[in-house]
């Protein structure tokens, strides 16, 4: 098996199944586990990547995300190898369950189905203990969750990230999928979270960039957050951690989650 991989979440899901000795590329953004990049040859960005360096590796196997990668790339990768045994793999999780669907998926594809299963037991159980603890909230925490500074980019509904921390009980304000822009003009005429979550990634905010926040919405009374992205967005092997934190944010103890700016 020669995989290449351009998605990092899904590079690192394919070594938490001891599939790193056959990732032969990956992207740049791939980071996780660190060493990958010594003996993966970087192929580009999420965005950008080298088709014809992607070629020249002869992958058996090329995983890509529908939202994550660019259509004209997916497309092209199907075009060159349409009429060889190189199989592209397009994976889109929007849901937990989704989730436990790919890892089985990538399980039976490169026969890692006992690893994937117990991955998949783990996502089941953590999640179902969410679920519960979460139907006894009588008015869930609204939130909005901030991924892209100017213009301002929030999760909406039916994305990974909303459907991940509804899960825990909170509720999105954002009802409109994917990732709208919210202008100072909407956010007069939008309802007030009680939380507002500032991502890692893709736009790592920092404490500056929370004065500008402030600065352009002197209004916002909410509590704000940092949230981290990879855990938040990484769908995947990741997901297992990301439950387990919100597992300890709903029993009100210390997370790697959600923090404090301060």
């Amino acid at each position: 098996m020669r995989i290449v991989s351009l998605v990092p979440s899904l590079t690192e899901t394919l070594c938490s199944l001891q599939l790193e000795d056959y990732v032969v590329g990956c992207t740049s953004f791939c980071v996780c586990p660190p060493d990958i990049h010594r003996q993966a040859l970087l192929v580009g960005g999420t965005k950008d990547p080298d088709l014809e360096k992607i070629t020249s590796l002869k992958p058996t196997h090329i995983l890509v995300n529908t939202e994550e990668n660019r259509t004209v790339d997916i497309l092209g990768l199907k075009k060159i190898f349409a009429d060889t045994a190189t199989q592209v793999i397009e994976f889109f999780p929007r849901k937990i369950e989704d989730v436990e669907k790919m890892i089985d998926d990538l399980g039976k594809i490169f026969g890692r189905q006992a690893l994937a299963n117990e991955k998949t037991n783990q996502i089941q159980i953590i999640a179902a203990e969410l679920l519960k603890r979460h139907k006894q909230v009588l008015k869930p925490k609204t939130f909005l969750y901030f991924i892209w500074k100017k213009p301002y980019m929030v999760a909406g509904k039916n994305t990974f990230i909303s459907n991940l921390l509804e899960s825990a009980g909170l509720s999105n304000l954002i009802n409109t999928p994917a990732y709208p822009t919210l202008t100072t003009k909407e956010w007069s005429s939008h309802p007030s979270a009680d939380l507002i979550f500032f991502s890692t990634e893709p736009y790592p905010f920092k404490k500056r960039d929370l004065q500008d926040f402030q600065n352009d919405f002197p209004d916002c009374r909410s509590e704000l957050l940092k949230a981290d992205g990879r855990l938040c967005s990484w769908h995947g092997n990741l997901t297992i951690e990301a439950l387990t934190e919100l597992q300890k944010y709903q029993h009100h103890l210390p997370n790697k989650i959600f923090r404090s700016f301060i």
